[in-house]
């Protein structure tokens, strides 16, 4: 195992704290692009409105089925530079 001087564990551990406690704090950063707290997001950004989704599930239950539920992920991405 690599020894470690004290300074640069001091450094080390400072710097990942900082961006520990800043993260959260930054305004609308990477985890504000994925926010979907507001009415219409999906109808918005992909076209699927309450109506099509009543429609999807009246199929799925159509056949007998008890349960049906409805799954959508939106992924955010970004090239590395």
């Amino acid at each position: 195992m690599k020894k470690i001087s004290r300074r640069s564990f001091i450094k080390t551990t400072a710097s990942a704290a900082a961006v520990t406690i800043a993260t959260p704090l930054l305004p609308r950063g990477l985890y504000g692009l994925a926010r979907v707290d507001t009415t219409g997001y999906f109808e918005n950004e992909f076209g699927i409105t309450d109506s099509l989704c009543q429609k999807v599930l009246a199929e799925a239950l159509s056949s007998g089925g008890d349960f049906a539920d409805l799954f959508f992920e939106h992924t955010i991405s970004s090239p590395r530079n």
